[in-house]
């Protein structure tokens, strides 16, 4: 997690874990609520502007494995 700057340009990154016994379709609901929340307001009325960055997909039969690797970008 991170909260990017502090002040007025608040900016805050996330990882979000979701586990547990739902069907296709519950997962797909929970991934659209969040998906609503982002692209919405908050219960203040503020404006927010999010988006989802990364998704992910394991199996629950295996294992998963995942290699990231980050560079500094070319100038």
């Amino acid at each position: 997690m991170s909260d990017g700057g502090i002040g007025q340009g608040l900016s805050y990154w996330a990882t979000i874990n979701i586990r547990g016994n739902l069907t296709k379709e519950q997962l797909q609901s929970v991934v659209k609520q969040i998906k609503g929340i982002l692209n919405g307001e908050t219960d203040d009325g503020a404006d927010v502007d999010g988006e989802l960055v990364h998704a992910g997909r394991s199996s629950n039969h295996s294992p998963p494995e995942l290699s990231v690797s980050f560079m500094k970008p070319k100038s």
